[in-house]
């Protein structure tokens, strides 16, 4: 078994860093345009999708191409179906149970001008 290629990898670290950050960022976004935490709920399992993505195109030369393939489609299935699964779920407007009130998604009453602990609840 060949040497783990750890310049590859360490060199791919920024890569795969911004494009969790840029899909982070863009559905930051909408989930406050439309002040629902399930928007990000939804994306999360997308996040481990790029992540794979990124790491298949930058890892070419390096591996064995069925492994890596391999690799990218069992992520991206299971990606999908977890993005689905958790959007199909919230679509009737359902927040999480789990999910805090107190939240840039949710104002804070105006005579605060922080979330204080005690004014942080689950719903």
């Amino acid at each position: 078994m060949p040497d783990f290629p750890l310049g590859a990898f360490l060199a791919s670290l920024p890569w795969v860093a911004a494009g969790i950050a840029a899909l982070l960022a863009v559905t930051f976004a909408v989930a406050v345009r439309q002040s629902r935490h399930s928007v990000m709920d939804t994306v999360w399992g997308l996040g481990f999708v790029v992540v794979a993505a990124i790491s298949w195109f930058l890892s070419a030369g390096h591996g064995d191409d069925g492994r890596r393939l391999l690799l990218l489609a069992l992520v991206a299935v299971w990606g999908i179906r977890l993005a689905l699964h958790i959007g199909l779920r919230a679509r009737g407007g359902h927040e999480d149970p789990g999910t805090w009130t107190c939240s840039p998604l949710r104002p804070v009453p105006a005579t605060r001008t922080r979330c204080a602990r005690s004014t942080c609840r689950r719903v």
